[in-house]
């Protein structure tokens, strides 16, 4: 195409590729669409923004796109509750003989995604928001799909042979990404975790949210409901861990002798480390000797450990005295269990419990609802045969990529 010359002539200014060609305005995408999830909007939502001002300097173009809020609403540049401005700013330069752009994306006055990319097709993501990031966890910046195409033929018209799918970290799908840097080692050799489902028909967030983790995290699971599935896949697979879900079902209050027969059987039969939560930690209590009752109401919101043993290897690097967590409860353990130790409370009422010995844990909240949280999890995994070393080895940079290599052969198998 005529003006790759112009963006490749090095004459024009060493070093660098040129970005001064007159058309380029026309290669940009003339609007952008985004989805906004827990940013400045109520509840976040779709909105277009149109091409506004275009600054070429040698090696650097930004671009401006705007919802021409000011103009629509006398000055006021948040009147639906977003930012006006979406902005791309893009360096352009030779990384020996290739070009490469780095592209910083700002929403307002907040950066929502800075990443690199390489000849033929590699992106380097550096910020994202959404899951796994360590910035903005727990919002969401995504363009839409055609959005993305457009930009995709923009950086493609300079040589490069990219695809959607290498922007999920920037799509409007809050789920289509996960970093490398926050899987966990898979798990060696068949061993496999084994998920309880608790949940009642047609509502099953919390354990959705349990195989959510697994997934994100590379930890092979099996999951199953009743005290016969759990018989047949201790019998037929290397169980090394179990987690029993929450649900909407009440200790207090069952339907019927199936319903949590699963947790039941496995508090039983099962000598691995177990791990309960909310209904999960409430039928694990009753097990082993505790009372469950009615709470004065129920309770589902955000909060604060009021006490808490942040010894315990269950929260390791957990900030404990200023990390929410997500409560979802209408009953409470009356008693810590013989054999056990309290290891937090919410108020007056017992919040996670611990028998080391026994490598048994519940807990009242549900760690798996938010992503800030997932450390819990991730500790309670980290007490598995050999994972903690493993886990460690990778976050530091050590992981030997055969491991990984042989965990992927084994999912194509």
């Amino acid at each position: 195409m005529k003006y790759l010359k112009s963006f490749e002539n090095k004459e024009h200014t060493k070093g660098h590729f040129s970005i001064l060609y007159s058309d380029i305005k026309n290669l940009l995408p003339k609007k952008v669409s985004i989805y906004t999830m827990g940013g400045g909007g109520d509840g976040g939502g779709n909105y277009d923004l149109t091409i506004g001002e275009i600054t070429r300097e040698t090696d650097i173009l930004r671009v401006c796109y705007d919802q021409n809020t000011v103009n629509k609403t006398g000055g006021d540049v948040t009147a639906d509750g977003e930012p006006d401005l979406l902005e791309f700013d893009m360096h352009f330069y030779d990384q020996n003989g290739k070009l490469k752009i780095n592209v910083d994306v700002s929403y307002g006055d907040a950066m929502i995604s800075s990443f690199s990319l390489e000849k033929p097709n590699k992106v380097n993501v550096i910020h994202y928001t959404g899951f796994g990031s360590n910035v903005d966890p727990d919002t969401h910046y995504g363009i839409c799909d055609d959005s993305i195409k457009d930009f995709i033929k923009f950086f493609n018209s300079f040589g490069f042979t990219l695809n959607p799918k290498d922007f999920s970290f920037i799509d409007k799908y809050p789920d289509t990404y996960v970093h490398e840097n926050i899987k966990l080692t898979p798990l060696s050799s068949d061993k496999k975790i084994l998920l309880v489902n608790n949940s009642k028909p047609q509502e099953s967030r919390y354990f959705n949210n349990l195989k959510k983790y697994c997934q994100n995290r590379g930890i092979e699971y099996v999951s199953g409901i009743s005290g016969e599935d759990v018989d047949r896949i201790s019998k037929n697979q290397n169980i090394v861990g179990v987690i029993l879900s929450g649900s909407d079902f009440r200790v207090t209050k069952p339907f019927d002798e199936k319903e949590g027969s699963g947790s039941k059987r496995a508090l039983e039969i099962l000598n691995c480390p177990i791990l309960g939560i909310c209904y999960g930690f409430q039928t694990m209590a009753k097990h082993h000797g505790s009372e469950v009752k009615p709470c004065d109401k129920s309770h589902l919101d955000n909060l604060i450990l009021t006490d808490f043993d942040e010894s315990h290897p269950l929260f390791k690097d957990v900030s404990l005295d200023n990390t929410p967590f997500s409560f979802a409860f209408n009953d409470i353990v009356d008693s810590c269990p013989d054999g056990f130790k309290t290891i937090a409370k919410i108020d007056d009422k017992i919040a996670a419990i611990a028998n080391d010995e026994k490598r048994r844990y519940g807990l009242l909240f549900h760690p798996e609802d938010l992503q800030r949280t997932y450390q819990v999890l991730d500790n309670f995994v980290a007490m598995f045969d050999d994972v903690r070393k493993e886990q460690d080895a990778l976050k530091s940079g050590q992981f030997q990529i055969e491991s990984y290599l042989s965990y992927s052969r084994r999912l194509k198998s």
